[in-house]
């Protein structure tokens, strides 16, 4: 499943500002409407 595309000027900007994950975590509440919480921390931790 596909949960976050941009460009790269777009990806860069949020690599500047940290936003990664909280844009991962909108996309699969937006597609399966939860976000599991371990799976959230664990793309905070990586990130």
């Amino acid at each position: 499943m596909l949960v976050y595309q941009v460009t790269k000027a777009e990806f860069m900007d949020d690599v500047d500002r940290d936003l990664i994950a909280d844009h991962i975590t909108a996309a699969f509440e937006r597609k399966i409407h939860r976000a599991n919480p371990r799976e959230v921390e664990s793309r905070r931790n990586s990130m």
